[in-house]
């Protein structure tokens, strides 16, 4: 930590937490995929609809949701995703 308080990271620090990052999105990504496909078959989006994906990820539900949903908007805490 730096005098100010502040966290001090290398570059080896920010590569590794963007590799670890990946990593993570991909396991939750790969995780969470049934539940993920239930929850799209049971919205029955049509063209007239808005849909917000909060705690988004790795966005892989993204791409469905726009070429289903009117609006799209993916909100998500991790400065990664």
């Amino acid at each position: 930590m730096g005098s100010d308080g502040a966290t001090i990271y290398s570059e080896t620090t920010v590569l590794a937490d963007r590799t670890g990052g990946w990593l993570v999105r991909a396991g939750m990504n790969r995780g969470n995929a049934r539940l993920n496909g239930y929850a799209l078959d049971h919205l029955q989006l049509v063209t007239a609809d808005r849909a917000v994906e909060v705690g988004f990820g790795g966005a892989v539900l993204l791409p469905q949701l726009n070429r289903e949903a009117a609006f799209v908007c993916g909100v998500d805490r991790s400065q990664m995703s």
